[in-house]
């Protein structure tokens, strides 16, 4: 029974040690300055990388606007603004830390509506934390920088907005830079007034307060994110249901005394909330961990109430709570693996997470 201690000391660590870590490192211009910028002034390696992205996109249907930085973010960036004839605004960054030796991509896709919100998909490096402001939507995948597939997932929620009735409009080339640094400095504003971010005199700078960190924490919970497909809450229904079943069944069918055979009925216990979880990720390319803990917990409660076929099988249901938690977030990366920035490292450590349960499971109740 070590997963209801393990929650209780991954709980204790976030709220004591991640979340202060995270907001201290949230740091932020007053205003945002943007200027712009040359792909001739970059270095040869990031002129490459900017055209053949540039390649990509000129095969969807976009032309080339205006580049930019923004300045004093603490990285060196550059950043290239492209649009379409369908109203889609591209934006293509690429990040370096001042030693310029760690690159990090970024990707996103806008479309305004008259009336109506802004729309904007777009690739995530880190954990979504910020409010949207008033009269923007944003929808985030985490590392998703391939072009092919965020532009198709923004083209599916495109037709989410459409059918209400808003109507995308064109923005002129001349003012797609302004559009982006309006979008920018709204969203950055609207994080001071709801708190999130306060002005701090000792350094001339927005910093990250207590509320980011619950802005974090209900962001990551988050279960009616926008763009959702039903298809995927669907599922998750259903592999919640099928781990009860085959508990159910398991039971009917294995009634021998639990003292001869107890360590097999937990490891079948594990491999069905295991599997459960695994089919639950795959369907599922965002907001996998909120929805893993919520359906998670019905077969885990399940066993709490019933203690199937009287074993005492109950006393690990925080085990298995967390074996499906784990398996879903490793479904979700194996879904999204492809399209990711990065490597193996995508699915390594979810993967590590995986074996190290089961194996401390195994461990703890040999």
């Amino acid at each position: 029974m070590f997963g209801f201690e393990i929650i209780i000391i991954l709980v204790v660590l976030l709220l004591f040690f991640g979340l202060p870590v995270v907001i201290r490192a949230v740091d932020y211009p007053v205003a945002l300055r943007f200027q712009q910028s040359r792909r001739e002034d970059l270095s040869t390696d990031k002129a490459a990388y900017f055209q053949k992205q540039e390649s990509v996109l000129t095969q969807s249907g976009f032309h080339r606007g205006p580049a930019f930085s923004i300045q004093d973010m603490g990285v060196i960036n550059h950043s290239e603004i492209y649009a379409d004839s369908q109203g889609n605004i591209a934006t293509l960054a690429l990040l370096t830390d001042q030693t310029e030796t760690v690159h990090k991509s970024y990707l996103e896709f806008m479309t305004a509506y008259e009336p109506g919100p802004f729309l904007v998909t777009k690739s995530s490096a880190g954990l979504e934390m910020f409010y949207d402001p008033p009269g923007i939507i944003t929808v985030s995948y985490y590392r998703i920088t391939d072009i092919p597939s965020l532009l198709k997932y923004h083209e599916r929620h495109r037709r989410d907005i459409e059918q209400k009735g808003h109507k995308a409009r064109l923005i002129p080339t001349d003012q797609l830079l302004h559009i982006q640094e309006e979008i920018q400095s709204r969203l950055l504003k609207y994080q001071e007034e709801r708190g999130i971010l306060r002005y701090n005199e000792a350094n001339g700078r927005l910093k990250g307060t207590m509320r980011l960190g619950l802005s974090l924490i209900s962001h990551q919970l988050s279960l009616t994110p926008f763009g959702l497909p039903l298809s995927a809450k669907l599922v998750s229904f259903i592999c919640g249901l099928a781990c009860i079943i085959l508990i159910n069944l398991w039971s009917a069918m294995h009634i021998a005394p639990a003292s001869t055979n107890g360590f097999f009925d937990l490891v079948v216990y594990a491999l069905v909330f295991l599997g459960c979880g695994l089919i639950h990720g795959l369907f599922f390319r965002r907001k996998i961990v909120a929805w893993a803990v919520f359906i998670g917990l019905i077969p885990a409660l399940f066993l709490v109430l019933t203690d199937a076929n009287g074993a005492g099988l109950s006393k690990n249901s925080a085990d298995y709570f967390m074996i499906y938690v784990a398996s879903a977030f490793l479904g979700s990366r194996l879904r999204t693996f492809r399209e990711m920035e990065g490597g193996v490292e995508n699915l390594l450590y979810p993967g590590l997470i995986v074996c190290v349960i089961m194996i401390m499971f195994c461990i703890g109740n040999r």
